[in-house]
């Protein structure tokens, strides 16, 4: 069954993207991520001014993932009514504990939702943290549009302190870059579910990332939301 035209011609999907990959007659897995709530102003120059550093707040979802969740939860709805079997998880990125700051902190208590099953994802990272720092050597987002790289440079060095060194700003976007490319290799091999389906329900750059590391054949679908 071709879901494409379907997908394509619902009010909450802006973009369909490498669906080549999905099989609609079988379980769908659809993943967002949501980040973790942050204490004060989130990131902070550290003690020796190397790096950042950062507490949050365990069990309480930030404004944006509320909205995320929103935004996730009107196209599941719409998607219902296809009476095609799909499941849904929004990935909790606790791992961001272990990856942002220049000293990992302990990963914040996972909140809960009605609506929708959160999964944590530090525990999977923490078991994968080489290829992390693989990853963060390779900088495999060089083959990425450059605009693409340019507009999320930007976008997470306004989360910054402007008081925060270009330098360890800089640091602060590869790594999370390379957190965005491990999330797609952790997908691609099923550890959060069958048959997956990005969700975008932020940036369109970061579904752009996390396929970075994959070859073009295993580039996850996605699906951004409106």
């Amino acid at each position: 069954m071709d879901i494409f035209p379907l997908l394509k011609g619902m009010p909450s999907v802006m973009k369909v993207s490498n669906l080549y990959d999905c099989v609609a007659n079988e379980t769908i897995t659809f993943l967002f991520f949501i980040c973790p709530k942050m204490k004060g102003n989130g990131f902070r120059l550290n003690g020796n001014k190397t790096g950042l550093e950062v507490e949050y707040v365990g069990k309480k979802f930030p404004n944006s993932a509320i909205q995320a969740i929103g935004r996730a939860m009107i196209f599941l709805t719409e998607f219902q009514r296809l009476n095609l079997p799909f499941t849904a998880r929004a990935i909790y990125a606790s791992a961001d504990a272990l990856m942002l700051p220049s000293v990992p902190t302990s990963p914040p208590e996972v909140p809960t939702h009605p609506d929708i099953e959160v999964v944590p994802n530090d525990l999977v990272v923490a078991s994968n943290i080489c290829t992390f720092g693989q990853l963060y050597r390779a900088k495999p987002w060089s083959s990425a549009p450059q605009r693409v790289c340019s507009f999320e440079r930007d976008r997470l060095s306004s989360i910054l302190s402007s008081h925060i060194p270009a330098n360890v700003a800089a640091d602060f976007v590869e790594r999370t870059w390379s957190g965005f490319a491990l999330d797609g290799l952790l997908i691609r091999q099923g550890l959060f579910g069958f048959n997956p389906v990005l969700l975008g329900v932020e940036s369109p750059g970061i579904s752009i990332l996390q396929n970075a590391a994959l070859p073009r054949d295993q580039w996850l679908p996605v699906l951004q939301l409106a």
